[in-house]
């Protein structure tokens, strides 16, 4: 299942790479995980990135199973499901990355951690949907999901769920409050065709807590439990 990602990118590399400004909050993140604030970019401000949280603040999240839906949206439901289809009409954002963890089934009970990245290392967009709601003392709290699609046969045994890419061309007109539904759908069928290479990392991905830049770094296949895999 994919719940975790990399934006290992400088604030001046990633306004330079966008042509965009972004806010001084921002730091690299090498263990992006639920109900973190992360960069994105929304269609009503597409000249800035902001900080919004991946699904819900954490002090919204005590109810686990309804927090993992916010996560992200299945891109066959997004006109089937009222909530989708209106932030389809006029929430849509894009999600910097550079990198996903998907994890590896070696077991019934154990799992590998892999970093997927693109073969060219380059940084990628994922397109989403954002919301803003009030909390309890009538602020505003800014909230994304990452739209996704079936895995593509090579990843199926980490995950049959995997978050869409875009390039920089197609991600702007996802943004471009100009198009029509179905050409913001269209543009989620030109997906990034580009290979991505693995490798594996670290168990201590497996505590969200966790945010070093070791993580990113290639370790011997190692599970949850510090056992060592002869499957790689």
């Amino acid at each position: 299942m994919f719940d975790r990602y990399t934006i290992t990118a400088a604030p001046e590399d990633l306004e330079k790479y966008f042509t965009l400004e972004i806010v001084p909050e921002y730091q690299p993140c090498y263990n992006a995980s639920p109900g973190r604030l992360l960069p994105v970019i929304t269609n009503s401000s597409p000249k800035g990135i902001s900080l919004f949280y991946w699904g819900l603040p954490p002090s919204w999240g005590k109810n686990k199973s309804i927090s993992r839906k916010l996560i992200y949206a299945d891109s066959n439901q997004l006109t089937s499901k009222i909530t989708y289809k209106n932030a389809l009409v006029s929430r849509r954002c894009l999600v910097p990355a550079d990198g996903i963890y998907l994890w590896k089934k070696v077991s019934k009970k154990s799992e590998i951690p892999y970093r997927f990245i693109l073969n060219d290392q380059k940084t990628f967009l994922m397109p989403g949907l954002w919301d803003e709601f009030d909390d309890e003392e009538s602020r505003i709290v800014h909230t994304f999901l990452i739209i996704t699609t079936k895995a593509e046969q090579t990843l199926q045994s980490f995950t049959m769920d995997m978050p869409l890419m875009l390039n920089k061309e197609n991600g702007w007109k996802w943004l471009d409050d100009n198009l029509t539904m179905d050409q913001h759908l269209d543009v989620l069928s030109n997906v990034l065709d580009e290979e991505m290479g693995s490798y594996p990392v670290s168990s201590r991905i497996n505590k969200t807590s966790y945010d070093s830049p070791d993580l990113i770094q290639p370790s011997s296949p190692v599970d949850q439990f510090g056992n060592y895999s002869l499957f790689n």
